[in-house]
Order: C-alpha cells, then sequence, then structure tokens
C-alpha cells in the first residue's frame, strides 16, 4: 500500500487491503501513482479488477487443455461450472474452483498450479490427476463437504480444510496429500483414506 503517494489518508482497517490486491497486480492506481481512496469507482474500474481477478474463466462443460502441448497461464483460471476437466495447463496464478461446481465434479489432469487452490464446490469429487499443487484451501458454503481425490502421480502440499472434507488417495504413485490442517470452526468433519505423513488439528 505505501507504493501510492497518497497512502497517508488510507485508513487503517484498509491498508493491507490495499496493499493485498495491489501485490497481486489487481489494482494499479492512477498514472499519478495515486490510489484515491475517496473516490467513487466507475463502472469500467470494477470490470478491470473483476477480469484481473478471475482471470481466464471457465463455465460450460467440456475439456479445456491438449494432449499434445502444454499451455501455461499467467494469471488466475476461475472454474465456475461442474463437468470441467483442466488438461495439460501451467497455472502461474491461483485457481478457483467455485460454489457453481455445487455437487458435481471437475478433474485437473497434468495441472500444475504455482499459486492457491482454493476449492469451495464439488461434493461428487475434485479429482487431482497426474498433478502438482502447491497449497489448497477447501471452504465450501453451509459447510456442504467437499470430496477430494488424488490420483497417479500427483502431489500436493499443504491442505488447509475449513469446511467438511473427505481426502483420499487412490491408485497413487506419487507423494499424494502432503501436510493437512485443519483450521476452520469447530464441528467440521474431516475423513481421511490412504497414506497421510503429518495432519494438524487446530479446530475443537
Amino acid at each position: 500500500a505505501d507504493t501510492f503517494s497518497d497512502s497517508g489518508l488510507f485508513s487503517n482497517f484498509a491498508k493491507g487491503y490495499i496493499g493485498a490486491v495491489t501485490r497481486a497486480g489487481y489494482i494499479k492506481g492512477y498514472p499519478d501513482h495515486t490510489f484515491q481512496s475517496g473516490k467513487n469507482i466507475s463502472r469500467a474500474e470494477v470490470i478491470t479488477i473483476l477480469h484481473k481477478a478471475i482471470g481466464e474463466l471457465y463455465d460450460a462443460e467440456g475439456v479445456y487443455g491438449s494432449d499434445q502441448s502444454v499451455k501455461t497461464i499467467n494469471g488466475n483460471v476461475t472454474v465456475n461450472k461442474e463437468g470441467v476437466t483442466l488438461k495439460n495447463l501451467v497455472i502461474k496464478g491461483n485457481l478457483y474452483l467455485t460454489e457453481g461446481i455445487g455437487n458435481g465434479t471437475a478433474i485437473l489432469d497434468q495441472v500444475k498450479v504455482l499459486g492457491d487452490t482454493i476449492i469451495s464446490g464439488g461434493t461428487n469429487g475434485i479429482v487431482i490427476r497426474n498433478s502438482s499443487i502447491e497449497k489448497v484451501l477447501i471452504n465450501t458454503p453451509y459447510n456442504t463437504p467437499l470430496y477430494l481425490i488424488a490420483q497417479g502421480s500427483s502431489r500436493l502440499g499443504t491442505v488447509h480444510v475449513q469446511s467438511d472434507a473427505r481426502l483420499e488417495e487412490k491408485d497413487l504413485t506419487g507423494s499424494g496429500f502432503g501436510d493437512v490442517i485443519t483450521d476452520g470452526p469447530k464441528g467440521i468433519k474431516l475423513e481421511l483414506s490412504g497414506d497421510f505423513d503429518k495432519v494438524v488439528i487446530h479446530t475443537a
């Protein structure tokens, strides 16, 4: 936030948020290096911010990617529909598997996510196949249970569980799930099926 010349005008509660969205590249400010926090935002500015945050949007069933070549996506990816398969992708930003998946499924096949993967939908299964994911956050609405499956040569780093979830290693040849940490509200339910190196319970 301090990169803006008018950062001294920011309220204390807003400064961290302004810094976070600036660091993520969603907001650049004005050409004179000001943020202008007291100014009303325009529709065009809102659209620009949302477009940067959402990144590439997949909101129709189908396979996105190719068997022949790897596609690199420099920003974020958002999946907002069940029945989506991402194949042979390198995602340099975050991956959002949203509430739009609902009770359906989504598949990641030979996908590498360098940012965070935030999952809020997929009761019937989010399948991670032959993929590499650094950090996963599970937070589904209304404590709808999430089913997350690691298959093949998949490797998942740290998995933060903040709502009901079932984690399963199935037909696995890779390292599968790394550290699993529950840090959600009291009473969430976590079911584990597989060989887990480390599980940390912070939730009553």
